[in-house]
């Protein structure tokens, strides 16, 4: 069965091209796509893992990328895709906001499509799909939290090297270490310094 025009409108407004952009870099390159491939070379069973991998790491590592991407000269001259990035992230916020709220703050789901509506600027369709994943999903809102903790520990380890530091280097050791969650990839990259995180 088709869609309605107003829907198929609707669905379109969402997912333009310089959203699509932003989609892109964080299912395939160099979000999870180039996660998997150094995957394949992490000897640890257990750091190899996706079953029992962190979503704050690997949601968090392909969300990172959008943002990484932009600021990496990705896109310098269309301004829409810096704009589609900032959809996208928006669109993570509102859901770490409603995640929080719809499960200990008697949010009711009504409520969080307005929110993503209101705030996120999604269509009534999208909107709602996305208030009815927070109450089922459990990685919903780690997206935006594994973001900010990485560019954290890019952060730690930049003022740490100092001028020695490379963003390739950077990303190079971080995935090289698998699929360890984020305390564990700032205390190896970091030594006794990765254990506070202020």
């Amino acid at each position: 069965p088709s869609w309605p025009a107003d829907r198929q409108q609707e669905y379109l407004r969402d997912y333009n091209y310089p959203t699509l952009w932003s989609i892109s870099i964080h299912e395939v390159y160099p979000g999870h796509f180039l996660h998997y491939q150094h995957l394949r070379r992490v000897e640890s069973k257990v750091r190899k893992s996706i079953m029992f991998a962190p979503a704050s790491f690997v949601e968090g590592w392909a969300h990172y990328c959008e943002q990484m991407m932009l600021e990496a000269g990705f896109g310098r001259q269309d301004h829409g895709i810096k704009l589609g990035q900032l959809a996208e992230s928006l669109i993570r916020l509102v859901r770490f906001i409603v995640a929080i709220r719809l499960h200990t703050e008697d949010m009711s789901v009504e409520q969080g499509v307005r929110m993503f509506r209101d705030e996120a600027y999604m269509e009534e369709a999208s909107a709602r799909r996305e208030a009815e994943r927070g109450t089922f999903d459990p990685t919903y809102l780690v997206y935006t939290v594994g973001k900010l903790m990485l560019l954290k520990l890019r952060q730690d380890c930049k003022a740490q090297q100092g001028k020695s530091f490379s963003l390739k280097n950077f990303h190079d050791t971080l995935l090289g270490h698998g699929t360890a969650p984020i305390w564990l990839h700032r205390s190896l990259m970091l030594g006794e310094e990765g254990e506070l995180l202020e």
